[in-house]
């Protein structure tokens, strides 16, 4: 199962970075090729917590269904797919220093593709590379957001084929 894994150091408290990852539907203002993002579940996110989103790849939006499985407010929150790509995802949240006021924030995602034809897909876009390059674009928006007050690049406003991967 291929994993990416990337962190880097925000100049924000960490209550103010979970503040945004708790929220699903904002998403759409901070990841990537995120095509959509919606809560599915209503209430506050907890355990159970279901998100409904789709990604821009090669056009078309590969759409997912993600349900909350690990929640500690401002430390930690993983997902994990209940229909579309299998895939789990987590933001972890680490204080550094006595002041609170850095956080160090590590993004971490693995995913299982079908065996034959995914390995193909893998090598073909190499999909590793793309999932590193949404990770990095992820962090690097949140601190423009977080540390700069700005908003982060706007998503494609192109039309879309869905695709179901």
């Amino acid at each position: 199962m291929p994993e990416v894994v990337k962190s880097a150091l925000l100049h924000v408290p960490a209550g103010d970075i979970f503040a945004i990852l708790e929220q699903a539907e904002r998403n759409i203002e901070w990841v990537p090729r995120m095509a959509y993002s919606e809560r599915v579940t209503p209430g506050p996110t907890a355990v159970g917590t279901r998100f409904r989103f789709g990604l821009e790849f090669m056009g078309m939006v590969a759409d997912s269904v993600d349900e909350v499985v690990d929640f500690e407010p401002n430390r930690l929150i993983r997902s994990r797919a209940v229909d579309g790509v299998d895939h789990t995802a987590s933001w972890q949240l680490e204080p550094v220093g006595d002041d609170g006021a850095v956080t160090l924030v590590t993004y971490r995602m693995d995913f299982e593709l079908p065996p034959v034809l995914g390995k193909l897909a893998s090598r073909l876009f190499n999909l590793e590379s793309l999932f590193e390059e949404q990770a990095e674009g992820c962090l690097e928006n949140l601190r423009l957001i977080l540390e700069e007050g700005e908003p982060a690049a706007p998503a494609s406003e192109s039309s879309h084929r869905t695709a179901d991967f």
